[in-house]
């Protein structure tokens, strides 16, 4: 497998991120992810391993993976197996929740066509094209901080348990539990075989109780069945108690409608003659009262509207002389106020038109205008008193006109009601004639020809007689159907101890099978199942293939000073077979060393080994020669932060032959280190701007 592109969207803390461009792709062989520590260089890994196989795979909730403030996040990943191209494309809201499709590059097409579009079958998509589940291809693929040191000084138990987890060998061990289980389900078959023995004997004897109660409920049956016979035909001879119910109802309905009519009938006449309606009261002579009130109505807003014609006519002759006496008024302030003149005899001008005037006609003037406001004053006081008088009468008019008011909303209230009261008159005669068509249907004329043929009093007794039938009835019909159940019960019962018999006889050849079966467990899993996963498929398979391609790494790791890795099976313990003892060989003083001999150093450089080891080991072979499993395809590892405990000389050499391998047909490195010559090699550079993370992609100088 190779990563060819990846795109980040809101992911951690990336806010957009194309590497390592949108035309160019991701080369073969090393890349170095580079920059300091916190800036987001793991996240870059993360969001390939989210992306390839979701949030289990990086062990981080989905929510936590979104950038702060943002609602979604998304990565898209274009990768290469085979020569065919893949593109798989997940997402993750707060809202809708997680998205993912797998596509495939159509060469004929030239474009990517949807292959998988749900997670299970983007999972079960992709196993099938890497040949690999998502587990076993977390073990070949991630290599996480601190990881390296945990290899090198894993307990040769540990050991053995990691070796067996990459390849899924922890299978054979399930089996033997399984096994192990199987024989204690069998142990406690053989006891509930056991328990479950009845002697015949005592099987018979309840045969023979069921029997003789069998007889006696059948016995019990035809008595009962025989008195239910005899009631259905007392039952069949008398009316339907449905048919008496309806009877009573219709009778009580008629009686209640009688009652309404004659209470409607006195308080209609009662409001006519509170009305003055003295003759007999009908809808003609309603309609007749109700056009008097509107032939009056009408007289009174004509009379309405004369007395108001006169009231404005008199408010505006009112009005006239009112503004008469203000301009009179007027004219009398202004003379007063007259310009003195000396010009002979006027000693006056007029101030409204000029004209010059003498002292006595000015007088004259001013006694004219007060004579004439006088006459003015006393016209509008006799104004007034016709208006009073008019607007007197208005009140009455208006008062006389709401009373016809009241009286036509009386009367037509009255008429509503008389339609009632003919309406319920209409419904009792219904009623009486469905009263009669109900019993002219039984055959009877009246109620009391049906009363007299069944020599009842009156219904209600009539009634409860047919209700007291039927309950009876009932209840024997209970009775019949509890002893069918008895019966049928004592039946399924007698069956039951007839097939307890015959089970009783196979039980005992039941148990001598099972405890063959039992024996036959705890042999395959004592004698062929023991150490089986330690001393065959680890010692004589995987072991071989592990120690000489991590031999080859720490070779060039160490510049020399260890030559082989040798990984010995400890002595057998219970079950579950030997562990793996981890040792090396020092080249410059000729001793094998363990874990505990080595420098904090040298353990770094003989887990990375080791660690790569066991990833071009899982994408090369299968872990049994017989599983029906392909070939894993994912030569690619990603290694987070493994170069920590090196000097520099030692990640010179590191650095030189991942350069160099071409066991993996890509290498993701990241390191905050510096790294001698990285000029020569395709790195991304990480870095922080604010809060936001971004990175870009350098090509080495052969290829730029």
């Amino acid at each position: 497998m190779r990563i060819r592109r990846i795109q980040l969207i809101n992911f951690k803390p990336y806010k957009k991120l194309i590497l390592p461009n949108e035309n160019d792709v991701f080369p073969r062989g090393l890349i170095l992810i580079e920059g300091p520590n916190s800036t987001g260089k793991t996240s870059i890994l993360d969001s390939i391993i989210w992306a390839l196989w979701g949030p289990t795979a990086i062990g981080v909730k989905n929510e936590d993976l979104i950038k702060f403030g943002e609602r979604y996040c998304r990565v898209m990943v274009e990768f290469e197996v085979d020569g065919k191209r893949y593109l798989i494309d997940r997402s993750y809201d707060r809202s809708t929740g997680m998205q993912v499709v797998l596509y495939q590059y159509d060469e004929s097409k030239g474009k990517f066509i949807d292959i998988a579009s749900k997670s299970g079958e983007v999972s079960k998509k992709m196993q099938e094209i890497l040949q690999i589940d998502y587990k076993q291809a977390l073990s070949t693929v991630m290599v996480r901080q601190g990881e390296v040191n945990e290899l090198a000084v894993a307990s040769p138990a540990s050991l053995r348990e990691l070796i067996s987890k990459v390849y899924s060998l922890d299978l054979l061990e399930k089996v033997n539990d399984v096994l192990k289980k199987e024989e204690s389900l069998l142990d406690e078959k053989l006891d509930e075989l056991q328990s479950k023995y009845v002697p015949i004997e005592r099987i018979e004897k309840q045969l023979k109780e069921k029997s003789d109660e069998l007889e006696n409920k059948k016995s019990k049956l035809k008595e009962r069945k025989n008195e239910l016979e005899e009631l259905k035909t007392k039952i069949n001879e008398l009316p339907n108690p449905n048919f008496i119910r309806e009877i009573e109802a219709t009778m009580v309905r008629i009686e209640d409608f009688q009652k309404q009519l004659v209470s409607m009938s006195k308080n209609i006449e009662e409001s006519a003659k509170n009305m003055g309606i003295t003759c007999e009261i009908s809808m003609k002579v309603l309609d007749d009262e109700i056009s008097k009130r509107d032939q009056l109505l009408q007289e009174k807003l004509k009379e309405l509207e004369n007395i108001e014609a006169q009231i404005r006519k008199l408010s505006e002759e009112i009005g006239g002389l009112h503004g008469l006496n203000r301009e009179l008024k007027d004219k009398i302030s202004k003379l007063q106020k007259a310009e003195k003149v000396e010009e002979g005899e006027f000693e006056y001008r007029c101030p409204i038109c000029g004209t010059p005037l003498s002292k006595e006609k000015m007088e004259d003037i001013v006694s004219h205008y007060e004579r004439e406001i006088e006459e003015n004053n006393s016209t509008i006081e006799n104004l007034v008193k016709k208006r009073n008088v008019l607007e007197e009468e208005r009140s009455k008019t208006r008062t006389e006109k709401e009373k016809i008011l009241v009286e036509k909303s009386n009367l037509k209230l009255l008429k509503k009601r008389l339609e009632e009261l003919e309406n319920n008159k209409k419904n009792l005669t219904n009623l009486k004639n469905k009263l009669k068509e109900m019993l002219s249907k039984e055959g009877y004329t009246d109620v009391q020809e049906m009363l007299a043929k069944f020599n009842f009093k009156n219904l209600k007794e009539l009634h409860q007689y047919i209700i007291s039938l039927n309950e009876e009835y009932a209840r024997k019909e209970t009775e019949v159907d509890k002893l069918i159940e008895d019966i049928s019960k004592i039946e399924r019962e007698i069956d039951e101890l007839r097939r307890e018999k015959e089970e009783m006889i196979k039980i005992d050849k039941e148990i001598k099978e099972n405890k063959k079966i039992l024996q036959h467990l705890i042999h395959l899993r004592r004698v062929l199942m023991k150490n089986f996963l330690s001393q065959w498929v680890v010692q004589k398979r995987l072991l071989g293939t592990i120690k000489h391609t991590a031999a080859s790494y720490l070779l060039r790791f160490t510049c020399g000073q260890y030559s082989s890795v040798d990984l010995v099976p400890t002595k057998p313990t219970g079950e579950r077979g030997s562990g793996i003892l981890l040792t090396v060989l020092d080249e410059s003083d000729g001793i094998v060393k363990s874990k505990d001999m080595l420098s904090f150093g040298d353990r770094t450089a003989v887990g990375l080994a080791l660690r790569l080891g066991i990833s071009k080991t899982m994408s090369r072979i299968k872990p049994l020669k017989e599983s029906p499993q392909k070939t894993p395809r994912i030569r690619c590892v990603l290694l987070d932060e493994p170069l920590g405990g090196l000097d520099i000389s030692r990640r010179k050499e590191v650095v030189d032959q991942l350069v160099e391998d071409e066991g993996f047909e890509q290498i993701f490195l990241i390191t905050h280190m510096e790294i001698d010559r990285k000029e020569e090699i395709p790195r991304v550079i990480v870095r922080k701007e604010g809060n936001v993370s971004v990175a870009e992609f350098v090509a080495s100088k052969e290829e730029s």
